[in-house]
């Protein structure tokens, strides 16, 4: 039994059809994309989180050793931060990490 070939009407629809998933398909994709980065850092301050500055050390570590190339990382705490949230609200907090993480970045 063969098929009869579609009128341009239901070729059409067809191909609205594959385009529309296609359009979704992609824009899941790049909704993946940013969650995963989302996840990796800090949205203020672009800084790894924990889990991810882990993977990244550990990579480097091994890689360092067996390269016999040299590594280095820096961390740093601010001392009695809660006071600056407190005192001058979230606010400002947020302005000192995002400009302390920028100082470091750019060394």
């Amino acid at each position: 039994m063969s098929k009869s070939p579609l009128r341009p009407k239901e070729l059409a629809a067809q191909v609205r059809a594959i385009l529309w998933f296609k359009l979704k398909q992609y824009q899941i994709f790049e909704e993946y994309k940013h969650l995963s980065e989302l996840s990796l850092s800090d949205p203020l301050t672009g800084a790894y989180k924990r889990r991810t500055l882990n993977t990244f050390l550990k990579s480097r570590l091994s890689e360092s050793q067996g390269h016999g190339i040299p590594v280095s990382c820096v961390m740093f705490d601010i001392d009695n931060f809660k006071d600056v949230n407190d005192t001058h609200g979230h606010h400002v907090g947020d302005i000192v990490r995002k400009d302390i993480s920028g100082l470091f970045r750019n060394l």
